[in-house]
């Protein structure tokens, strides 16, 4: 299903921070163990990248191949393909490692193969469905170790778990959720071999802990002291995001991972009569208002059933004593300490994607018929729609940029011109591909004679405002269509600043290139 969906748009553009962890790639190959020991332009200032990236090490190696040739779009998404290929497979397996029996486990790697957010990231080069197929492959590992004991389950869930924190690193947190899985009764079975019954049972937990600290410590800057990932990721947390990032971690369960509407229409009942729906709703527009974002108060309801189904996720796990889905639910919270950071797109929330497939699958029941049916294939044809809408709409805007860096700036650099991109995210990538030299706020700066080429839709620094300049063109991207990032139609796909909807129609423009000589 996934590969049916996706290979339509394996040499889609690289988008948004796809370039970031492309350059992490190139430089791998002249610094094998220092990925983030190198400068490049965030926010308008020259930085090292070890200051800014709160990520680890992981993508930049499963990018390398890609680098060596050239940055090919196909290569870094076919990595893509395949871990979201595997991630589906172990979460069918972890289905019936978990009591499920193979239908509902088959279904639950549909529901994961047909995610809308897991389908528009595996078009990208993020790192979110390798931390999410690491994370997947880490708990079902465990859930073997747990049944069976064998020394290379453990090991497996080790090195899984930790490859998954040091891939996006809110997910150590994982670490939290195994410890509950390995914790109290579950739903396994099987001959406990080997390795005794009890004295290393936590053993797989401690070793994914001590090899990401170690891979951390190796892979870090040397070239800068006292930071490394977990320095990084405070250093991004803002003071005035949480509030509308709970929001957005409460629309994004009804949006774009399918928990919410489907646990709604089988649990509507139970919902409606208990206080978690209103009180979510409230606290959302509240939290909207204090925010200062009173255009979006509409969207406080949707928020309000994303608060409620994880609150009765939760609640009917404790009083059913259910342990699997306790385990499921806590899988459910790994981005939730996010909400300090600077934004909390979608994204975030992928690795918890093949938990929520699981808890879906399970409340269907053994064999759905009627309005079990209606919502299970409503479920799936909505997700696989969505997610095409998404994906269709990024490769549009993410063009915009491949195709001015090749018609604008590569024929300026061929004639001898100095060429500088006021640019950010894929639109970056593509610039210095053309050979254009990134501007920043500080020196270096254009000469007399230099042509810089600037972005309205991108991160930019706006240097070239100050200088001595003359307009030579304009290009104007402006058709009615789908939106991921559009302030004007609400899409914030890639960041709640934007907006709280992942795809919307729009007529506004998509991006605005303007071309200026320096004197």
């Amino acid at each position: 299903m996934s590969a049916l969906l996706l290979t339509p748009f394996l040499t889609k553009a690289h988008t948004i921070d796809d370039a970031t962890f492309l350059l992490q790639a190139e430089h791998v190959l002249r610094d094998p163990l220092h990925p983030t020991a190198f400068e490049i332009v965030a926010d308008g200032e020259r930085v090292r990248l070890s200051w800014v990236l709160a990520t680890g090490p992981v993508m930049a190696y499963l990018l390398v191949p890609a680098a060596l040739w050239g940055g090919a779009e196909w290569l870094a998404h076919a990595v893509q393909l395949g871990l979201l290929a595997a991630a589906i497979l172990v979460t069918v397996s972890l289905g019936l490692r978990s009591g499920l029996d193979p239908r509902r486990a088959r279904l639950a790697g549909l529901l994961l193969a047909t995610t809308p957010a897991v389908l528009a990231l595996a078009t990208t080069s993020m790192a979110d469905v390798p931390a999410m197929a690491f994370g997947v492959l880490g708990i079902e590992r465990l859930y073997a170790w747990k049944a069976e004991r064998r020394g290379h389950q453990g090991l497996g869930a080790a090195v899984a778990l930790a490859l998954a924190g040091l891939s996006r690193s809110h997910l150590v947190l994982l670490l939290g959720v195994g410890a509950l899985a390995l914790w109290g009764d579950g739903a396994v079975t099987g001959p406990r071999r080997r390795l005794g019954r009890s004295g290393l049972l936590w053993a797989p937990l401690l070793g994914a802990a001590w090899l990401a600290w170690l891979i951390n410590r190796a892979t870090a800057d040397p070239a800068v002291t006292g930071f490394d990932v977990a320095t990084t990721t405070l250093t991004r947390f803002a003071w005035n995001a949480p509030g509308r990032n709970l929001v957005a971690f409460a629309v994004h369960w009804v949006l774009v991972l399918p928990l919410a509407i489907p646990w709604f229409c089988l649990r509507w009942r139970a919902l409606v009569r208990g206080p978690w729906l209103w009180l979510g709703t409230l606290a959302a527009a509240v939290l909207l208002l204090t925010a200062r974002q009173a255009r979006w108060t509409w969207i406080a309801p949707v928020a309000g059933v994303g608060a409620a189904v994880l609150a009765d996720v939760l609640h009917e796990a404790w009083r059913r004593r259910d342990h699997t889905q306790l385990v499921l639910g806590s899988w459910l919270l790994l981005a939730l300490p996010v909400v300090g950071y600077v934004q909390l797109p979608s994204k975030y929330l992928v690795p918890s994607a093949p938990a929520v497939a699981l808890l879906v699958a399970r409340v269907l029941g053994p064999g759905p018929a009627g309005r079990e049916r209606l919502v299970m294939w409503g479920t799936l044809v909505a997700g696989a729609t969505l997610g095409v809408l998404i994906i269709r709409a990024d490769a549009h805007f993410a063009d915009i940029g491949r195709q001015a860096a090749s018609e604008v700036i590569a024929p300026l650099t061929r004639q001898g011109i100095r060429v500088w991109a006021d640019a950010g995210w894929g639109f970056m990538w593509y610039a210095i591909k053309a050979g254009a030299q990134p501007l920043a706020l500080g020196p270096p700066l254009p000469d007399c004679g230099d042509v810089v080429v600037s972005s309205a839709a991108t991160p930019s620094a706006r240097a070239h405002e100050a200088l001595d300049r003359h307009l030579l063109r304009v290009i104007r991207v402006a058709a009615p269509g789908g939106r991921v990032m559009s302030v004007e139609a609400g899409a914030g796909f890639y960041t709640n600043h934007h907006g709280y909807l992942p795809w919307a129609w729009g007529n506004d423009t998509l991006e605005t290139i303007t071309v200026w000589r320096i004197c």
